[in-house]
């Protein structure tokens, strides 16, 4: 068989040598394990900060997006009015189809823009879990009370036309600030909470 060990090689120099080597193992691979765990945090909290950057920028672009296509929608209803009103007037006909394209492409604009929020609350619920609040908040922004473009068919003059168009791009301005500044709000302390 083989040769007996010389029983002088297990004395206390081989086993302090012995719980050394294990020793060092055990602390070496409790080093990587901190050193992962704290990297995979670190990165976890990266994608999170990143991913808030992203929803208010999205959400804060879609306030915007829907402002402007109320002021160009009104707009061009103004100077489709103006120019039913007086046919002759060529800068009411130019101004409506101005304001009648920024809108079109404020429109193609906002669809892009939501379709990333969409896109930026699944990243949501696949890093903080199922969030009925944040749902909710997100449907708010979807599918808000967006006001109706006054059409001013009932107008028959300018001066008319002007006093109507002055109070509805007002109200409709107003109404739609104050419901977007509010579910901004909302949406940014939930999200606040739940990421940072």
């Amino acid at each position: 068989m083989g040769e007996p060990v010389d029983p002088s090689f297990f004395n206390n120099d081989f086993f302090r040598t012995l719980i050394s080597v294990i020793a060092g193992g055990i602390i070496s691979l409790g080093s990587v394990l901190i050193v992962e765990w704290v990297k995979q945090h670190r990165e976890k909290q990266e994608k999170k900060r990143i991913l808030y950057n992203k929803l208010i920028s999205s959400i804060n672009s879609i306030r915007r997006y829907e402002i402007n296509c109320l002021e160009h929608g009104m707009a061009f209803n103004y100077h489709k009015t103006i120019y039913r009103i007086d046919e002759s007037n060529a800068h009411a006909k130019s101004q409506g189809e101005y304001h009648q394209q920024k809108r079109d492409e404020g429109v193609s604009l906002l669809f892009e823009k939501v379709e990333a929020l969409d896109m930026y609350a699944i990243d949501f619920e696949i890093l903080c879990g199922n969030d009925e609040s944040f749902k909710e908040l997100i449907e708010n922004i979807n599918q808000w009370p967006r006001p109706d473009l006054s059409r001013f068919n009932d107008v028959t003059s300018i001066s008319d036309l002007n006093d109507k168009y002055e109070v509805e791009i007002e109200d409709k301005l107003s109404f739609t600030s104050d419901y977007w500044n509010k579910a901004v709000n909302k949406i940014h302390l939930h999200i606040y909470k739940k990421l940072l």
